[in-house]
């Protein structure tokens, strides 16, 4: 069993051998991966990354949602305006991947 103590030394351990260069997860983190689960072109990646910019520009409005849900809804929003194919199963089995 740890208690908080062995909790936190083995943070600072963890911590101490990445030279603590860690970085947020933030919705790019979640794009790529998404963009490839979706049969997507071009145009929509680069949709798609614009979309993810903007939320991240407005972050009082998003900061509500996971970086993950915000990438997901970027891909879906690029590939309807585009007039292309979203193929939400593949997506949703490739984020629900992605939380855990």
């Amino acid at each position: 069993m740890w208690f908080g103590l062995q909790v936190l030394r083995m943070e600072h351990v963890v911590l101490k051998v990445l030279r603590f260069e860690m970085g947020p997860t933030t919705p790019l983190t979640f794009l790529e991966r998404f963009i490839r689960a979706a049969p997507a072109d071009r145009r929509s990646l680069h949709l798609a990354q614009y979309l993810v910019e903007l939320s991240m520009l407005l972050g009082e409005r998003f900061i509500g949602y996971l970086p993950s849900d915000i990438a997901a809804t970027a891909v879906c929003l690029s590939q309807y305006c585009l007039g292309l194919r979203v193929w939400v199963g593949l997506l949703h089995v490739s984020h629900t991947r992605a939380r855990t």
